[in-house]
């Protein structure tokens, strides 16, 4: 237990995000919900390409949530991916909302794959107060939102959430295992797998055309030539009938050059 708290760096990340719940939380959920988040995340788990999408990066959190609540920390309950609200006529769409046992509140998560900007904390303050509203039970405690971003200017963080009238905690991920951006483009298609499985079944047939080449394939040329003068009768609809061709020669002697013979086209 204590080498997978060392392992994910979780006592030098601990309780380091910027907030603004000092101002708008009571001390004693205060200290503990900003003790809850991390900065940074580290989303090393995860295997991505270069110029990876938001979308992306979500639905890779998603498809390895065991490994994400680890790295979120105790407490975290996963509600769902996209989570659609309605602010008025108009869908939004929660990126990851999550419920904290200790708290006994909602968080929403919204994830950024680049730099902090300030507007940021407006849209997530919306998903709170829409949470708060259309979510939140008389038991639950106030939502509170985790903005993860690529990068953030701390500065930048701390005027934003002073601005804010919501619960907010702005951290950074980390994720240094990604591919180039042709990794996929590298690998063959379905496609080209299937063409290269037909090339396999049709192996034996390629290697009797690679025996026809160069001078060999001039000779077959020059010897189907003559024996259109002698055997005419033999070619039929353009191709020869070996089988009439033994018959006829089975009489009188004649060789089939082994170029022609059937074996060996």
């Amino acid at each position: 237990m204590l080498l997978n708290f060392l392992d994910t760096n979780l006592y030098s990340a601990q309780g380091k995000a910027i907030t603004n719940f000092s101002r708008l939380l009571p001390d004693t959920k205060s200290d503990l919900a900003k003790e809850t988040l991390k900065d940074p995340y580290n989303f090393d788990f995860l295997t991505l390409t270069e110029g990876y999408k938001e979308k992306e990066l979500e639905e890779a959190l998603t498809s390895n949530i065991t490994n994400f609540l680890l790295e979120l920390g105790q407490g975290f309950a996963f509600v769902g991916r996209q989570v659609p609200i309605m602010v008025g006529s108009k869908e939004m769409f929660i990126d990851l909302l999550f419920y904290h046992l200790e708290l006994r509140c909602y968080i929403v998560v919204e994830l950024k794959v680049t730099e902090l900007e300030p507007s940021y904390i407006g849209q997530l303050g919306v998903y709170i107060a829409a949470i708060n509203h259309q979510r939140k039970k008389d038991m639950d405690n106030e939502t509170l939102g985790l903005l993860i971003c690529k990068t953030k200017d701390n500065v930048v963080a701390e005027y934003a959430l002073e601005s804010s009238r919501e619960p907010i905690g702005i951290s950074e991920y980390n994720l240094s295992k990604l591919l180039p951006k042709n990794y996929k483009s590298s690998l063959p298609s379905i496609e080209e797998i299937e063409e290269k499985l037909k090339w396999y079944k049709n192996k034996e047939g390629v290697k009797k055309l690679e025996k026809l080449n160069g001078t060999s394939m001039d000779l077959v040329q020059e010897n189907v030539k003559k024996l259109k003068e002698i055997f005419p009768e033999i070619f039929i609809e353009g191709r020869i009938d070996f089988d009439l061709l033994r018959q006829i020669c089975s009489g009188g002697g004649c060789k089939i050059p082994k170029v022609l013979r059937k074996d060996t086209l």
